[in-house]
């Protein structure tokens, strides 16, 4: 826990109380920071809540346990176009 000296948001969140909004868009941007740079690695975290993103001692976002992560690998799943009434095929 060293490098998370604020613990995690729900502890944080829980005895501050409501954040203001600059401190809230600062730690919402670390998060979608950190999700988007895992996802440009073909990686799902599949965890994410309040107790697995740790606050540093600035107030950086930090995302842990990567228990249920995964690695994704792009695959073609077919969906139904209602306007078009055909079917389309889809990445995900």
């Amino acid at each position: 826990m060293e490098q998370a000296k604020r613990g995690d948001l729900l502890e944080y969140i829980l005895s501050r109380g409501s954040l203001p909004e600059n401190e809230t868009r600062s730690i919402f941007h670390g998060v979608v920071s950190a999700v988007q740079y895992l996802h440009s690695h073909n990686i799902a975290h599949r965890d994410l809540k309040c107790e697995n993103i740790l606050l540093d001692d600035h107030g950086q976002a930090k995302l842990s346990d990567f228990g249920f992560a995964r690695f994704v690998v792009d695959q073609v799943q077919p969906t139904f176009n209602a306007r078009r009434k055909t079917d389309e095929r889809a990445t995900y």
